[in-house]
């Protein structure tokens, strides 16, 4: 990373044109824009600004049913992973009911502070950007060690005993209740519950015959 935030944003095409009807991924990255000095006679004048660059090569069509992209560095390499939870159709997950996971695929820190390599960045390089990142397309097989793949696709069959549960995720994204309350799309939150240095999942779960 370069230490400066970056945009992720899920997007659809509905045009004409379209291809596919699957959501689709797009990594907008922050490019620093120099500027001249602020201008005497307006003191609002930025001296340089932040614009924002489609990284075309990290474009990807995302699986249908895919809910909100959660962040988290899973693999513990210092670059931040997304995690996509997905469930299709709607409701069963008949289709699919799993978590993807597509590491960002990036030149890593050396282990030491005093390490310097052509294969990984010196910790002093941490705020300098490794422009190609990507996050790979094609799924690994499951379960499998990030080194292995970039995508990774794990089945809820693989954490959850009870096969009659799947994710609960409302039929469409602006789906409301009974009541009429908005019921947010599909989502996963990630963070260290048990404080043992692994990121952990928090997910909200249905039974299908309920």
């Amino acid at each position: 990373g370069d230490c400066l935030a970056d945009l992720v944003v899920v997007s659809t095409d509905t045009s004409a044109t379209a291809t596919t009807d699957r959501p689709k991924l797009e990594v907008w990255t922050s490019v620093k824009v120099a500027g001249l000095p602020p201008a005497a006679d307006d003191p609002s004048t930025p001296s340089g600004s932040t614009s924002f660059s489609l990284k075309t090569e990290a474009l990807r069509d995302l699986p249908r049913g895919a809910g909100q992209v959660a962040f988290q560095d899973v693999d513990r390499d210092g670059s931040v992973d997304l995690v996509v939870p997905v469930c299709y159709p709607a409701a069963t997950c008949a289709e699919e009911n799993s978590i993807h996971i597509y590491y960002n695929q990036q030149m890593g820190m050396c282990g030491s502070r005093f390490g310097s390599s052509s294969s990984c960045r010196s910790q002093s390089d941490l705020c300098v950007a490794d422009t190609s990142f990507s996050f790979s397309k094609d799924a690994s097989t499951t379960n499998v060690d990030a080194a292995d793949g970039g995508h990774v696709v794990v089945p809820t069959s693989a954490f959850l005993d009870d096969l009659g549960v799947v994710f609960n995720t409302p039929d469409t994204a602006l789906a409301s209740n009974e009541n009429g309350d908005h019921v947010p799309p599909l989502t996963v939150r990630l963070g260290d519950a048990d404080m043992d240095g692994f990121p952990d999942l928090l997910v909200s779960v249905r039974r299908i015959n309920d």
